[in-house]
């Protein structure tokens, strides 16, 4: 037994780190890759505590990992009417199109994502949008953000990029001739 997952089970449901305990343990079933244990016990934090911000953005997350449209839209409301930062929504919305490979909706976001400058997770994300969607519009604008940061992808994530970029710079040149 994990020490987090020891903890939460120790503390009594009517001491105050009870919640915190809980969403720690929430959090390990989830990079742990126990989405179904995880959605079993957020009920119990989402009853005791539904308007907390850890909440909202565990609920959403959640959500987005057992494919729940309608959590998604209820999370995102509810996190939107908490007045978070843009570039926070604007993540958490990249996290369900990709999941959903809504192409237009990733492309959408990593322009604003990439419009300014945004924590190590956030640009994690839109690397993965863009490497795993094979996305030339986000290739353009994560360059850019790269140059401008003054930043650089391992061997591996620049081979993929260069790739991408050149790959669409061979078509634009058989357009061309072709057409």
């Amino acid at each position: 037994m994990e020490v987090v997952e020891k903890k939460y089970r120790d503390t009594p449901i009517d001491n105050k780190k009870y919640a915190k305990r809980l969403t720690d343990f929430i959090d390990l079933l989830v990079s742990n890759g126990k989405v179904i244990e995880a959605k079993y016990h957020f009920k119990n934090l989402y009853e005791s505590k539904p308007n907390h911000a850890k909440t909202i953005r565990l609920g959403y997350l959640l959500s987005i990992a057992k494919f729940d449209n309608e959590g998604v839209r209820k999370f995102d409301k509810l996190l939107y009417d908490s007045k978070p930062k843009d570039v926070e929504i604007c993540w958490f919305r990249l996290k369900y199109y990709l999941s959903v490979n809504d192409y237009k909706g990733c492309e959408d976001c990593c322009a604003l994502l990439l419009s300014k400058p945004i924590k190590n997770e956030y640009l994690r994300t839109t690397i993965e949008a863009c490497l795993n969607l094979n996305n030339y519009v986000i290739a353009s604008h994560l360059i850019k953000y790269l140059e401008k940061e003054k930043l650089t992808l391992n061997s591996i994530g620049t081979k993929q990029l260069r790739k991408l970029v050149l790959e669409r710079f061979v078509n634009s040149i058989v357009k061309v001739k072709c057409g």
